[in-house]
């Protein structure tokens, strides 16, 4: 915890961002199926 890796701070921000975003879209998948799967009971 006392040192700190030095990253650029473009790369980093990159890193975050394509991470940031790969967890949102596993999130949107995983509504997605949620709803489709709650739908699918509601119109059976």
């Amino acid at each position: 915890m006392s040192s700190i890796p030095r990253i650029p701070l473009g790369e980093w921000v990159d890193s975050f961002v394509a991470s940031l975003y790969e967890h949102l879209e596993g999130l949107f998948r995983g509504f997605s199926y949620i709803i489709g799967g709650f739908v699918d009971l509601l119109t059976n």
